[in-house]
């Protein structure tokens, strides 16, 4: 050990490796040099092999040991820090009050649109954010380039974008300084608003910010400095004013990101919430009902997540409300916690009402892929513009089920496991992110485009920097761009 920022003095210290992880920081050789960050895995050192594949654990950077340094222990770590240099070339954006932080991140820029491709981008636009990457992509998903880039300071800010796609709200945290939020006039990328942030934002995990529907409501979710609780505030788009902490009324929600789910200008809003979805009221977000439901991350006798990443979906028409719950059975090998079995519930529930329409295990109709380790056990969803179809992606399979009777119709082993998933504006595409953390056996950099009709894969950009932890929007393009 060279330096200890936090929790610990000992000059050694043991970690795990897995070998069938590879890319990432592994796999490592002597002489490697790593900044770790994890706890004991299955029990008490010495014996005990500590730091996690995924999470915080990266290559040592003299940058990123100086932002451990400003996070832990409230100084620069190593004092000569390097600004940098983009690996393409970035367009700026035309904020006079942005400060580049003393102590840059490792930027990893998307490769930019050529001329030539920026004239073909269509009417969708993704936006992208991902853990270390410093910018907020916005992407034309034909080329897989970049649009436009925007710098922040965050490890991993928190984004939003309005149903139109006139408004980009970006929350920007960074040790030591307070937080806020940006929100921007697409049609011409200026700030035309910043707030303070009135506590930390919980960034590590996913997106920390869910916007309504209808564009009108913005959820944030805070934490602690202790990392143990957690908190919302919601966000006036109106008055661009945050609401007292009163106007979220799901203290009991759970620990953690939220997500708003719903269509514009139906009167209902839905959020998956610890065993049940709250049922909201568009217009003030006040409580409508409870409907009952498997409880997100519940754990199994070795402590470990029971059930996974859940999704919510709603068809286009509003009345039908779908969720997807993974279902994870490990067991215990020596000192390894092993998947050895995965299966994810279908639930179909009528919006009107709250009852339960259908429910399916999935494993009735097809062979489900175990389940990754260290990949947070994410299933996601989408539904088709017509309401006829849902898709399902799970690792490295997508599906195409009816949406009346969740009837496979169709599927497509994809090239990698998937960690994300939005669709085209047109409802004809669906663009899916490539895993970047895990026990992966298979890893692919950029993200893939699938044809729904049938299901084909029609494009892999695979010109990017890895990302780790992203998360993608698809959104309409500015009526001035498209």
């Amino acid at each position: 050990m060279n330096q200890w920022f936090k929790g610990g003095e000992s000059q050694e210290v043991e970690i795990w490796v897995d070998p069938h992880a590879p890319g990432g920081v592994w796999p490592v050789e002597p002489g490697d040099r790593l900044l770790i960050a994890g706890e004991y895995r299955w029990g008490q050192p010495p014996e005990d092999p500590f730091a996690w594949g995924c999470g915080f654990t990266q290559r040592y950077t003299p940058e990123a040991a100086a932002q451990w340094g400003d996070a832990m222990l409230g100084m620069t770590a190593i004092p000569e820090v390097q600004t940098p240099v983009a690996e393409s070339p970035v367009t700026a954006t035309p904020d006079p009050d942005y400060v580049p932080s003393s102590q840059p991140l490792h930027s990893a820029p998307l490769p930019m649109v050529s001329p030539a491709e920026r004239e073909s981008s269509g009417g969708t636009y993704l936006y992208l954010a991902a853990f270390q990457n410093g910018f907020i992509s916005i992407v034309d998903p034909l080329s897989g380039h970049a649009l436009r880039q925007i710098p922040v300071n965050a490890s991993q800010a928190g984004l939003a974008v309005s149903p139109g796609g006139a408004r980009l709200y970006v929350a920007d945290w960074l040790s030591g300084q307070e937080g806020q939020l940006r929100i921007f006039d697409t049609a011409n990328w200026q700030v035309v608003h910043r707030e303070p942030l009135p506590d930390l934002i919980r960034l590590l995990g996913g997106n920390p910010m869910t916007l309504s529907p209808d564009g009108r409501w913005l959820v944030v979710s805070f934490y602690a400095p202790d990392g143990q609780t957690g908190w919302q505030r919601v966000f006036d788009t109106e008055s661009l004013k945050f609401m007292p902490i009163e106007a979220w009324r799901l203290d009991d929600c759970g620990f953690g990101q939220i997500r708003l789910i719903g269509q514009p200008g139906d009167p209902r809003v839905y959020v998956q919430c610890q065993g049940f979805v709250a049922v909201l009221n568009a217009g003030d977000l006040s409580l409508i009902r409870r409907i009952p439901s498997p409880t997100p991350f519940a754990r199994d006798s070795l402590g470990w997540s029971q059930v996974g990443n859940p999704y919510l979906a709603v068809s286009p028409d509003g009345r039908w409300l779908y969720g997807l719950y993974p279902k994870i059975e490990r067991k215990a090998e020596g000192s390894h916690v092993l998947v050895v079995g995965t299966d994810f519930q279908l639930t179909v529930w009528e919006t009107s009402n709250g009852e339960t329409v259908r429910e399916v295990m999935m494993s009735g109709q097809v062979s489900v892929p175990l389940a990754t380790v260290g990949r947070g056990d994410a299933g996601y969803l989408a539904v088709s513009t017509d309401g006829n179809r849902v898709f399902v992606a799970w690792e490295d399979m997508l599906w195409a089920l009816s949406g009346e009777s969740l009837q496979v119709l169709g599927e497509l082993r994809l090239p990698a496991p998937v960690d994300g998933m939005a669709q085209s504006m047109y409802g004809r595409e669906l663009y899916l992110l490539p895993a970047a953390s895990g026990d992966l056996t298979t890893r692919e950099l950029g993200f893939f485009t699938v044809d729904v009709t049938p299901l084909d894969l029609l494009r892999h950009t695979s010109n990017w920097p890895r990302l780790m932890s992203p998360f993608i929007y698809a959104v309409p393009a500015p009526a001035e761009e498209r």
